[in-house]
């Protein structure tokens, strides 16, 4: 019996190991073993191991440009409430945002006034075009209105070279004077976003951020 016993032991370990090679069909992780799991690779050329601190500046950097930018407006109220809500629906931080007060610029301009007697007024305005001159009626800021602009211009230099060269020699009491800029709103801009956030914020009007801003 113990012959038996002996025998049998023997082909189960036959049987065992035939299977582990293979030869029995592939066993369980078989495909994790060498040389199959080598085969396997996919381009293992492509593969850079890096340190410890290399690698966590470049899975930083990942992050990094996995973030997006939108921004929105600007705005006065209640449109300015209205985009507000929509950042909170979008769960953003308040934090997060930053608001930014838009204005247009200053402006040079050539002006003739101020005229605040309608009589007086209507008798330059008729000089004006007499002159030939195309002129736009001036109604703020109050400082200076009412009053009429005959040129605008980006600078202080090139106002008073048109004073100068191009304006009419008979025309009298012109000056060049800055214009203040005009408030436009608060622009809302989110220059740190998960790109879910920032697709749910384009489609309710929200824009990736101007490289100009």
């Amino acid at each position: 019996m113990l012959r038996g016993l002996v025998v049998v032991l023997l082909l189960a370990n036959g049987l065992y190991f035939a299977w582990a090679q293979g030869w029995l069909g592939a066993p369980p992780r078989h495909a994790e073993r060498e040389p199959r799991r080598l085969a396997a690779q996919v381009a293992p050329d492509a593969v850079t191991v890096l340190p410890p601190a290399r690698a966590s500046a470049a899975l930083q950097a990942a992050r990094e440009a996995a973030l997006r930018c939108v921004e929105a407006g600007p705005y006065e109220e209640p449109a300015l409430g209205q985009a507000e809500y929509r950042l909170a629906e979008a769960l953003v931080a308040p934090d997060a945002v930053e608001r930014r007060e838009s204005s247009t610029p200053a402006r040079w301009i050539v002006f003739g006034g101020r005229y605040p007697e309608a009589g007086t007024r209507s008798a330059r305005e008729e000089n004006l075009r007499r002159l030939g001159l195309s002129f736009e009626r001036l109604t703020s800021p109050a400082e200076l209105a009412p009053g009429f602009v005959l040129s605008r211009h980006d600078s202080r230099e090139a106002a008073e070279s048109w004073l100068k060269d191009k304006a009419p020699k008979a025309l009298r009491g012109a000056r060049v004077v800055a214009l203040p800029g005009r408030s436009e709103g608060t622009l809302l801009r989110v220059p740190r976003l998960a790109a879910e956030q920032a697709d749910k914020l384009i489609a309710v009007g929200f824009r990736p951020c101007s490289a100009t801003r």
